[in-house]
């Protein structure tokens, strides 16, 4: 018996050239309840408000965006799924026949902070309302969505959620639990200014830290190198060097107030990438990155090393390094700049 054919489609955008971001948060919102289970139609029927009865047997229409295009056509909402589809923020993958929806790195990363505010304001509700039940829904919510909320109750600094948060804890696993008990500390110790705290990343962060690590460096890089060295400069730091950072559990993200401000990684006892997001600069971030990564270093070397970019060196000079070595790199088309190591002695 031949196997069956591969259920075939197309994709029309109907001349859509753009969607407005709220738009493009309500699709992904939609789809994330098909992940891997459902394809475009049906997520054409959840925003459109359908009473499809498989729909409707699988809960579809308790979605947040459930009915969010009434007004439109199927046919109209299906040019914009396929708008978001063809500009790359969702992909569709074959599980047997059927075609399936996934996002992309791009996609799911709106979606993981339009889903953790959705979780975050039914706490808020749940605290509002003095009742418990979002807790009850978090094990089967994604890790990172799971911390981003902490993140967001953490910036709060409000301490009506330890109530919720102590029954929360009881529910969970290790992981979640110990992150828990670090926001509840927080919110216990009513300190002034903003939140800031340092947070170990997981594979699931490495786009957000690569984008982060790419504006940074960039600031820093062209304000102080030669034209034409950008390009050289940042392949040190891409996305796959940051990968295996992250796969050896030795890059961190500083948060501050809830949102990834700062980051930086570890090497053997080499300091790497340790830079901020430009609107975070001359706040002091990137000389609490430096120390905190030095602790780390300390426990199994007797010093510190860093590459330090042109500019940078007051900031580390005031931490205590000194110039350990220094040479001219030479890119060719005449383009050369000159790169320094800085070291600590603990």
């Amino acid at each position: 018996m031949s196997r069956r054919p591969k259920v075939q489609y197309t994709l029309d955008t109907g001349g859509i050239s753009s969607l407005p971001q709220d738009e493009r948060k309500a699709i992904l919102r939609g789809a994330d309840e098909l992940i891997s289970t459902g394809g475009r139609a049906m997520l054409v029927k959840i925003l459109k408000g359908s009473r499809d009865k498989k729909l409707l047997e699988h809960g579809l229409d308790k979605c947040p965006v459930y009915g969010f295009y009434h007004s439109l056509t199927m046919e109209e909402i299906g040019h914009r799924v396929d708008w978001v589809i063809k500009e790359g923020y969702i992909k569709i993958d074959y599980y047997g026949q059927l075609p399936m929806l996934v996002f992309s790195d791009k996609g799911w990363e709106i979606e993981r902070e339009t889903y953790s505010q959705e979780l975050y304001q039914r706490f808020c509700q749940d605290v509002a309302e003095d009742h418990f039940t979002v807790i009850y829904e978090m094990k089967d919510v994604n890790r990172l969505v799971v911390f981003d909320v902490l993140e967001k109750i953490r910036a709060a600094r409000d301490d009506r959620f330890l109530p919720i948060l102590e029954e929360w804890k009881k529910l969970e696993v290790r992981k979640v639990r110990e992150r828990i008990g670090e926001v509840e500390q927080t919110l216990k110790s009513h300190e002034e200014g903003p939140v800031i705290v340092f947070l170990k990343a997981q594979k699931g962060d490495l786009n957000r830290i690569s984008r982060l690590t790419e504006s940074a460096l960039k600031s820093i890089y062209q304000k102080n190198y030669p034209a034409g060295a950008l390009d050289f400069l940042l392949f040190a730091h891409n996305k796959y060097w940051v990968q295996a950072d992250i796969e050896a559990k030795n890059v961190w993200m500083l948060m501050y107030d809830g949102k990834l401000a700062g980051t930086g990684a570890v090497r053997e006892n080499q300091i790497i990438r340790a830079c901020v997001l430009p609107k975070y600069e001359n706040k002091g971030l990137e000389a609490r990155i430096v120390t905190y990564l030095e602790k780390f270093l300390q426990t199994q070397y007797d010093r510190a090393t860093a590459d330090v970019p042109l500019g940078m060196e007051p900031l580390y000079e005031q931490l205590g390094y000194r110039l350990a070595r220094q040479e001219k790199i030479s890119i060719g088309g005449n383009i050369s700049f000159l790169s320094k190591t800085m070291e600590k002695i603990f």
